[in-house]
């Protein structure tokens, strides 16, 4: 027999992007909700561990990769207030309960969880600076912008980071977007996190 006869096996290696600086081509989307389960960028149906909160936030998912390998990061498009940031008054009321350590009001359809406009500022922020990596303006329609940025497989900056996660393994998530080229931005750039 040919190659088979003088092979040996290697340790698989995983196809994710590594923690680190990458250039990548954005490959696609999908909108979806916090509860939902993707796959290959689909919705197949709700996640099988739902909090206990009932209202779910908008989510964009992106697929975003190069010849080294390829990820799939959710962008929530609102934040949340913490239990521990509610007043003394909202606490004494009994009408909040803590989850997750997200402060959740006791409503008659469930817990609601309480947004945040700073941490919605900051989750719009992310998906700015995630439209200006693409490469369009200020005013540009996001959905116009990731569809026409998609067709193109337009071409962007992403770091990568590696951060502990509550099953013990290891979340890869996109610590920050930027654009390639001259026209980078000068000023650093916070972490993406709400």
């Amino acid at each position: 027999m040919g190659k088979l006869a003088s092979y040996e096996s290697k340790e698989p290696s995983s196809q994710l992007l590594k923690p680190g600086e990458h250039d990548v081509n954005f490959l696609g989307y999908a909108e979806c909700t916090s509860f939902d389960e993707i796959k290959a960028l689909k919705v197949i149906g709700k996640k099988s561990d739902l909090p206990a909160w009932t209202n779910p936030v908008d989510v964009l998912a992106i697929w975003v990769g190069n010849k080294t390998g390829s990820m799939t990061y959710r962008l929530h498009l609102e934040g949340f207030l913490r239990y521990s940031e509610l007043s003394d008054k909202q606490l004494k009321s009994g009408q909040y309960q803590d989850e997750e350590g997200f402060a959740c009001e006791i409503t008659k359809k469930g817990l609601v969880r309480v947004e945040d406009p700073e941490r919605t500022a900051v989750c719009e922020s992310i998906l700015d600076r995630f439209i200006w990596a693409l490469g369009y303006p200020e005013g540009t329609n996001a959905l116009s912008a990731i569809e026409d940025a998609m067709s193109k497989k337009a071409l962007f900056h992403i770091n990568v980071v590696a951060e502990p996660w509550e099953d013990g393994n290891d979340q890869l998530r996109i610590k920050k977007f930027s654009r390639i080229g001259d026209d980078a931005p000068k000023a650093s750039t916070s972490a993406l996190q709400a």
